[in-house]
């Protein structure tokens, strides 16, 4: 793969500083909508180039023809997760040959290192603890731990020179490279995972303004596009939305935070205490109403219902009327039924006034715990790691990493006010009601 082939054929474009931080891809004439930039397929990196590189096939070979077994799951590396292994095994493969790689020249336009979690100081990331993105990055390293210590008595036995050169380090930044760089694109009908010189520049913005990616079979180009009904792009950076990602997978696969995303999401975990003598009914309550004890809210109160509906079984009391309500769930088989046996406003708005107003203090006491202990995180970390007083130097590693957490919090708070505001005016409405 030869990076100079990519700029002979995408004359319009040069790489340079973004405004987001390191470097980025920009349009030096005006271009599109259509096919703003198209990469050869010669020059993509996919399983069909792989398998055309005699250097790496016999590992390949050996690969799809030997099961990678995870012995405590008995499960085996298949279909998507073994082409993704695949394509990390052969940027490792190439990063050890050295100056003797086919791929030297795109190589070297990968960053050496990263910022996603995986790679964050180890104060910023223990100062995170007890949030949903330090509970990610966590099951996320164990997940790659498991899946390189696998890797390495696997292919021992018939590669002992590449497994012994194989580290841990290496493995990381290739991983990282496909998570963050790799396109998922249909080439023939077939799915397919592929890295795009140069295309693998084009940074993030939710209202970027390349919206497609497709590979084209005449031009047998991989090809992105501004949408067809806007005006031709003007010479400056190319942006294009990754997807519908909140700030924690931006973290965690990318390596940077967006103020105010619009995707942004807060978990919230809920259990049930073992020795609550109505738990097993509360479970099967939760499963026919398409409930769970993991919920999930958004901005303007998305996922709120599921939320509630949640709470309000959980706070159930022991008592004869929750018992009745209980058993007509118990006998309901679908929702079809359920209706007929619990009235619709019971399920859609409250189960008693008595359990409404637990429910509503419960939320209003869980999320002001959230706001507090959220509050107080963003707070330490911006106090520990303040930015750097002259504008022109840039941030240390724990400085950005300590920056880009202060967003992702931030994300979190504008939930939890919106969400604790809403309870707090419900919980006013309760108190009118019952005083009249």
């Amino acid at each position: 793969v030869k990076m100079e082939e990519v700029a002979r054929v995408c004359p319009h474009v040069r790489v340079g500083e973004s405004a987001f931080g390191g470097r980025g891809l920009f349009t030096i004439t005006p271009c599109g909508p259509e096919n703003v930039l198209a990469i050869p397929e010669h020059v993509l990196i996919s399983k069909h180039s792989i398998a055309r590189d005699s250097v790496f096939l016999p590992l390949l070979q050996y690969l799809q023809t030997h099961e990678i077994k995870y012995p405590q799951l008995d499960v085996v590396i298949t279909g998507d997760e073994l082409e993704n292994l695949v394509l990390v095994l052969y940027l490792c493969w190439h990063q050890l040959l050295g100056a003797s790689s086919s791929l030297q020249s795109y190589l070297q336009t990968i960053p050496p290192t990263y910022t996603t979690t995986l790679y964050w100081p180890d104060e910023i990331f223990a100062a995170l603890e007890g949030s949903t993105l330090h509970t990610a990055t966590v099951n996320r390293r164990q997940e790659l731990q498991a899946l390189f210590t696998l890797l390495q008595s696997a292919l021992a036995p018939a590669f002992p020179a590449f497994v012994s050169s194989l580290s841990w380090e290496l493995f990381l930044w290739a991983t990282t490279t496909v998570d963050s760089r790799a396109f998922r694109v249909l080439v023939d009908g077939v799915e397919t995972l592929l890295l795009a010189p140069l295309a693998d520049m084009i940074n993030h913005a939710s209202d970027g303004r390349i919206v497609s990616r497709r590979f084209d079979s005449a031009l047998r180009c991989l090809v992105f596009s501004a949408a067809p009904d806007t005006a031709p792009l003007a010479p400056g950076e190319l942006l294009m939305p990754y997807g519908a990602l909140d700030t924690a997978r931006l973290l965690l696969f990318y390596g940077f935070a967006e103020a105010n995303n619009p995707h942004d999401t807060l978990e919230l975990q809920f259990d049930v205490p073992t020795h609550d003598p109505l738990a097993q009914q509360k479970l099967a309550a939760l499963e026919v109403f398409g409930c769970s004890l993991a919920c999930t809210l958004g901005q303007g109160l998305a996922g709120l219902p599921r939320l509630v509906m949640t709470v309000r079984v959980l706070v159930l009391d022991d008592e004869p009327q929750s018992r009745e309500w209980l058993g007509k769930l118990d006998a309901a088989q679908t929702i079809a039924e359920l209706f007929e046996t619990v009235p619709e406003y019971e399920m859609v708005r409250v189960i008693s006034l008595l359990n409404e107003r637990h429910t509503i203090e419960t939320l209003c006491s869980t999320l002001g715990s959230m706001v507090q202990r959220t509050t107080a995180m963003q707070a330490s970390l911006a106090a520990a790691h303040p930015p750097p007083t002259d504008p022109t130097v840039p941030p240390t590693p724990a400085q950005a990493a300590a920056r880009d957490a202060c967003v992702f919090l931030e994300g979190q708070l504008a939930i939890l006010r919106e969400t604790s505001a809403h309870f707090a005016t419900c919980l006013c409405s309760l108190n009118a009601l019952s005083s009249l």
